[in-house]
């Protein structure tokens, strides 16, 4: 519905809205150099900001209002927000990258600039050949931002950099999940650092609703944490919704429309991915699905039907129902599923293995109460058994993918060859036990974090047992099919320092919601919600308060938040987002005020 009234009645809403939800409202400076007003319009349009104080005098949290037709909502956007989007297209676009790679090995290795040179440059090459075919809203915007920063004072960000902000961290693991680009330089993959550390879990809330958490991990550059904020889109075409996110990100970490649509992405290591990055995908992926599903079935719908290039999943709930939607890149064919998986476990499972179904278009969609077959579960013994006794074969199948000691000695990699044999010797002494018990509805695999009894990813996930009409998620896949695109030797080496915490993550938000349901049978109140869902704080108070930590950092208050930590309550539209620093007070926002 598009936005309707005089200028001076929807200025009006807006400033109480922001009053309601405790923020301050900002002057903005006239495009025409008139003095400041509450609010800058553009083709009968307006946009207005506010913000929140912080503990960082300096980086108050924002909150932005944009309405009209794509590009208005870009100019609108990168005008009220010019100096962040210059700071994103610059310090944040040159320095995220290289949160994706051990640059200290890297360095000590003489590779370190074969980064700037072979990766860079092909992130660069690729987002510019698929950005054109983005959707058409999508490319107004970004000219628009582009346009609207020029017009505050000049500063000129150009369009290509704004689209590798948008795309360029999934043109980067597209081709580290495909072994594309790295295998000539990083045969062990010990180097990279694929970042995949998300949560997310959806929930019947005390009133007969439904919360919607999200805790979105994501490199900050240093950048990320000082602009990140809450954008309400409220557009001409499509539905409005609020977005957290950052300037010049036109996709979204997570997202709520007025109909009460949530949706998020969490980041999952796969073979199921083309380097060429065809395709809808990650931040934009949910913004597109924000915009226009009423129902969170048919964003689950929106999300098998488009066009996908990488793997990702993507919780999505709406007051009734809730999904998590385990996606790769669009495939049809079940061989797509089995080729992904590791020659030494496909082939002594082969046969039982073939008679798993195919998920529709490479996506699966996951419900409540979702299990798999008892036969699955009982290959899991032989998996463990085949990761713990084969490290002999290991070394040989890390000769047979291409790397040999020739190579090595030619180009100088013999010390990356040596710490990739290291690697699968220790996982030899580990020996990786197999215990049933891990697969006890209300189990662990790892009591805590720092565990290490998953044989990488070569084994199915158990499905743990959850209150009803829960659903949760984080990094790796429940349903057999999916699983299987994991079940691979590189995948094993680059996720090599998170699979355990996968599984540990997984397990303790699993019990998390049990503890809280049995206190609340009924259903979460916010504050549950909000504890569930943020129980990685580093707050003394909190349950796992040392996971997190930050070098030369003393005060738990001054802890940088990597990404975003938000919840939904999707009956009232109200969202809870902490994002900057975890002594920040959360900004709270309620949409249908704005709407």
């Amino acid at each position: 519905m598009p936005p309707r009234g005089s200028i001076a009645s929807r200025v009006a809403k807006v400033k109480q809205a922001f009053h309601g939800d405790k923020l301050q409202v900002l002057p903005i400076r006239d495009a025409l150099g008139n003095g400041c007003k509450d609010y800058i319009e553009k083709n009968g349009w307006i946009g207005m900001c506010a913000q929140q104080e912080t503990i960082r005098a300096r980086h108050p949290k924002r909150v932005y209002y944009v309405e009209g037709d794509p590009a208005t909502m870009g100019w609108l956007l990168g005008y009220m927000a010019a100096p962040h989007v210059f700071l994103m297209t610059t310090d944040y676009r040159r320095n995220v990258i290289f949160d994706f790679f051990d640059m200290e090995e890297l360095g000590r290795r003489g590779l370190g600039q074969l980064i700037e040179r072979r990766v860079v440059n092909r992130v660069r090459k690729t987002v510019s050949q698929i950005a054109p075919s983005m959707p058409k809203a999508f490319r107004e915007e970004i000219a628009g931002i582009s346009e609207g920063c020029k017009a505050f004072n000049g500063t000129v960000v150009a369009t290509a950099d704004l689209w590798e902000i948008n795309i360029g961290a999934d043109v980067v693991l597209a081709h580290m999940y495909s072994r594309e680009l790295f295998r000539s330089w990083d045969s062990s993959g010990h180097s990279l650092r694929p970042y995949p550390m998300c949560n997310a879990f959806m929930a019947p809330s005390d009133d007969g609703s439904r919360w919607f958490g999200r805790d979105f991990m994501w490199p900050t550059a240093n950048v990320f944490q000082k602009v990140a904020c809450l954008v309400i889109y409220n557009p001409v075409d499509g539905k409005a919704f609020v977005s957290q996110t950052a300037p010049g990100i036109v996709g979204s970490m997570a997202a709520m429309n007025r109909d009460g649509v949530a949706v998020g992405v969490n980041a999952h290591l796969s073979a199921l991915s083309d380097p060429q990055m065809t395709g809808l995908n990650s931040l934009l992926l949910v913004r597109d699905v924000a915009a226009h599903a009423t129902s969170a079935a048919q964003a689950a719908k929106r999300i098998q039907d488009t066009q996908r290039g990488l793997t990702w999943f993507y919780p999505v709930a709406d007051e009734k129902n809730a999904f998590v939607v385990e996606a790769g890149k669009t495939v049809d064919q079940k061989s797509s599923y089995l080729s992904c998986m590791d020659w030494r476990y496909r082939w002594p499972l082969r046969r039982r293995l073939a008679s798993l179904p195919c998920p529709r278009k490479g996506a699966f969609v996951r419900k409540p109460g979702y299990t798999y077959p008892a036969w699955v579960a009982r290959l899991n013994r032989k998996l463990w058994k085949l990761y713990s006794t084969d490290a002999l074969v290991k070394v040989a199948n890390t000769f047979w993918n291409g790397f040999d000691a020739s190579k090595a000695l030619v180009s100088g990699n013999l010390k990356d060859f040596t710490k990739s044999i290291h690697y699968l010797l220790e996982a030899f002494r580990r020996k990786a036990k197999y215990d049933p018990r891990y697969f006890d509805p209300c189990g662990f695999i790892n009591l805590d974090w720092k565990g290490r009894n998953c044989p990488g990813p070569f084994y199915f996930a158990p499905v743990r047992k959850l209150p009803k009409g829960t659903i949760i998620a984080t990094n790796f896949s429940i349903s057999p099919a999916m699983r299987l695109t994991a079940m691979n030797e590189w995948i094993d080496s680059i996720g090599a320092p998170f699979l355990n915490d996968f599984q540990w993550r997984y397990d303790t938000l699993a019990q998390l919601l049990r503890d809280a349901f049995c206190q609340s049978p009924d259903g979460l109140d916010a504050s549950s919600a909000w504890n569930t869902i943020n129980f990685l704080t580093p707050n003394p108070s909190g349950p796992f308060h040392d996971y997190y930590h930050e070098d030369g950092v003393t005060n738990w208050r001054h802890i940088k938040v990597k990404g975003s930590v938000s919840l939904f309550h999707l009956g009232r539209r109200w969202m809870k987002s902490q994002f900057g620093y975890y002594g920040d007070i959360p900004v709270e926002v309620r949409l249908l005020r704005y709407v």
